[in-house]
């Protein structure tokens, strides 16, 4: 029963990313690692007015809902969907394409580990957490083996954290969220993961590997081996390295 609760009320948690209920004065960041452009006009075929670095701040004008979602390809197969935006940077206004941005500031961090700073502000308020034990068996062994896994509840979704056989795997699931606003979460959590000494601009990108089905799996930076998933009602991210 507290499960089915717990999963309703996250579900009535507004989307983080597409359907984001953003408003006129709101600020918003440059979450593309390789930047974004601002335009004279809602369309990527119009001229450019500034080219906007990751990072960047961004005060919104006005959402264009009343047109239909643009869509644009990252990183030879990723579908990065959003609305366009026409915002106020500085001295110039113009518009934005909405999947390239978020509203929430990808800086200051707190600490060394960087991108767990940004993945606890993503996450938002802990609820709570518990401690499960997983029994595993495999072909042609008889032995039976336990995993502990630390499962983690937070306003914004989940984080189950085990290690089995010398590798740790840190699972976040995102039931109300976007592919587009996870996919650049992640490009920012493992840039920042490696990437410490060159902030406050992030250089390392994780280049796609390959797409399974709804499964994105990604080239590993440094020890990490990210892996994002489309499941029915959110997304789920995937971090596991090995000793």
């Amino acid at each position: 029963m507290r499960k089915a609760l717990y999963f309703i009320l996250l579900m009535s948690i507004p989307a983080l990313g597409l359907s984001q209920q953003y408003h006129s004065g709101d600020a918003l960041y440059v979450w593309n690692l390789d930047g974004t452009l601002l335009r004279r006009q809602p369309s990527f075929s119009s001229g450019v007015s500034d080219s906007l670095q990751f990072g960047t701040p961004l005060v919104i004008k006005s959402i264009l809902r009343n047109k239909p979602m643009a869509e644009k390809v990252v990183n030879t197969s990723v579908r990065l969907k959003g609305f366009w935006i026409e915002v106020k940077t500085g001295n110039n206004t113009g518009y934005v394409f909405g999947g390239d941005c978020y509203t929430l500031n990808p800086y200051p961090v707190t600490s060394n580990k960087k991108g767990k700073s940004l993945l606890d502000r993503f996450l938002g308020k802990k609820i709570k957490s518990k401690v499960v034990t997983q029994k595993y068996t495999f072909d042609n062994d008889t032995n039976v083996y336990y995993e502990k896994e630390h499962i983690t509840y937070y306003a914004h979704g989940t984080e189950t954290s085990s290690y089995f056989d010398g590798c740790s795997s840190d699972d976040y699931y995102f039931p109300a969220a976007s592919l587009t606003t996870i996919y650049h979460l992640m490009m920012l959590v493992v840039s920042y993961s490696v990437d410490t000494e060159s902030l406050p601009e992030p250089l390392t990108k994780s280049r796609l590997r390959g797409v399974w089905g709804k499964t994105y799996e990604f080239d590993g930076v440094g020890a990490i081996e990210p892996q994002l998933e489309v499941r029915k009602h959110g997304i789920a991210m995937n971090l596991s390295s090995c000793d």
